[in-house]
Parts: C-alpha cells; structure tokens; sequence
C-alpha cells in the first residue's frame, strides 16, 4: 500500500507545475502499476480523492500558480510543517517536548533548528538535511528583499548545489520539484520510518531509563503518529 501511495505522490511531483486540474486528470486516468510479485494488492480506486492527497495535489498547484517570491516562502512554509510532523513522530508528547518545539521561543522553533535535531536523530538523510537548508536558504534571500529572481546568481548558484538533479530544467523548476519530492519523502518515508523506530523501541525497554513494565508495546508506526500527536500520511 505504501509503495502505490509514494509512487501516486511521486507522479504528483513530476508535474507539480500543471494547474490542478491538469493534475488530476493526469492522475486519475494514468495507469496504475501491478505488484503481485510482492503480494501488494492495489490502491483503493477512491485514493485519489482521499482528503490528504487532493491537499497535497492542491499544494502542488498552488505552488505553480504562485509568483516567486510566493513560491519560495511558500515551500519552506510546508517543509517547515511536515519536518514538525516528523519529530512529533519520534518524540513522545510531554513537557519536554513543548519546551523544544512550541512557541517562538523555544530552542527548536526556527525551521534551521528543526532540520538539524532532524538529521542529528537520523530522522532524514544527509542529502535531505543538506537540501533542505538550501532551500532554507533562498527562502531567506526571498523573504529579505523584493528584488530577488530565479535567475539572479546568488540563487542558480545555491541550487546548482542540490545534491538530487534534474536534467533540463530551469533554475524555479528545479527547486519547485526538488521541494516536492523533499514534501513526499518527509511526509510519507522519513515520517513512517520515524514511527517503526518508536514501535520497534516499544518491544525493547531494557535501555530505556523512564520504562515501565506497564508500557504497552505499539502495534504501528500508525499507532505510535496517533499517539505522539502528529498526522497520519501514510497510511
């Protein structure tokens, strides 16, 4: 089921500059691929009109449509949340996790921070953390001034660093698609794995310091999200 939904979301990414319903069409009429080399059965035929994914598919043509300005801040905004989202996965809800995350002041508000505890947890590749402060970092040069472009130097060249590259491409085109797929890799892969760490942790307390033999162990990563407060994608 995981691998039909990233490849949908994967499908999604290649032509997030189409207007949305360009997309959906797209989508919905594509054919879908068969794994009964692995025992997969198909995605349910309502997928694509699941709340989750048509929000995703809204963000991709919101993205396309948006000038660019909009467009980086845009971005960096929605890798910001699904980052977030990837710590509550792994982090229990409690105390010490508020102090961290919520509220301007806390040590891990800025979105710079959250992608360093991500990378320092082994939450997200180095490829990821080092993609991610790119784009952090034309979002800055964005926010700061009115009069930067796509095609000024100071911008092709912090993208020419991308360590995932896309052929043929112009220098908007290849850091919206390089956005998107990091969206999907967070949100989908990153934030499941974070969960099976969490479940497979729960069967094993011994080096745990607060466990109990009361603990009951996870069954999912789905169970742990839920449990820890974050949103679901995976599923």
């Amino acid at each position: 089921m995981l691998a039909c939904r990233r490849i949908e979301y994967h499908c999604a990414c290649t032509i997030a500059c189409q207007p949305l319903a360009v997309v959906l069409t797209l989508i919905r009429t594509r054919r879908r691929p068969r794994y009964k080399e692995d025992n997969m059965s198909e995605e349910p035929d309502n997928f694509t009109s699941s709340p989750d994914f048509l929000r995703m598919i809204a963000l991709y043509g919101r993205v396309g449509d948006e000038s660019e300005r909009g467009m980086a801040v845009l971005m960096a905004a929605e890798l910001d949340r699904v980052t977030l989202n990837l710590l509550k996965c792994f982090i229990p809800m409690g105390k010490a996790r508020d102090y961290l995350l919520i509220g301007q002041s806390a040590p891990i508000s800025s979105f710079s921070s959250k992608i360093n505890l991500a990378r320092a947890l082994s939450l997200i590749t180095e490829d990821e953390f080092h993609d991610l402060h790119i784009i952090r970092k034309i979002r800055n040069e964005f926010a700061h001034s009115s009069n930067v472009s796509f095609a000024d130097i100071s911008i092709t060249s912090k993208i020419s660093h991308f360590r995932k590259t896309y052929s043929n491409y112009s220098p908007r085109k290849i850091f919206e698609v390089r956005g998107v797929d990091l969206i999907t890799e967070i949100e989908f892969d990153a934030s499941r794995k974070a969960g099976e760490r969490v479940r497979e942790e729960s069967y094993n307390t011994f080096y745990r310091r607060d466990a109990s033999h009361d603990d009951t162990a996870f069954e999912t990563a789905e169970a742990v999200a839920t449990t820890h407060g974050a949103i679901v994608s995976w599923k």
